[in-house]
């Protein structure tokens, strides 16, 4: 999988703050760019093992809100 999308929803009655989030079906010797569409300055390169074993970690500090973060296959040529 070159791309994709994590959608996260925080219910108005969840005590949880944060999640991490493992994706699949990535290549592992890949390097990804994260990114947050609420924040893009904060973008990130990761490689797809990490996202396979250890996943996203996902903050929605508000209650009643929704994160969303796209992924995609990186350019550098790593």
């Amino acid at each position: 999988r070159q791309k994709g999308i994590v959608q996260v929803f925080r219910r108005a009655g969840s005590n949880y703050e944060s999640a991490r989030f493992k994706l699949w079906n990535l290549n592992p010797e890949a390097h990804y760019v994260v990114s947050d569409l609420d924040q893009p300055e904060t973008a990130k390169e990761v490689s797809g093992r990490e996202l396979l074993e250890h996943g996203v970690s996902i903050s929605a500090p508000e209650r009643s809100s929704a994160r969303v973060l796209t992924y995609q296959l990186s350019t550098n040529g790593k």
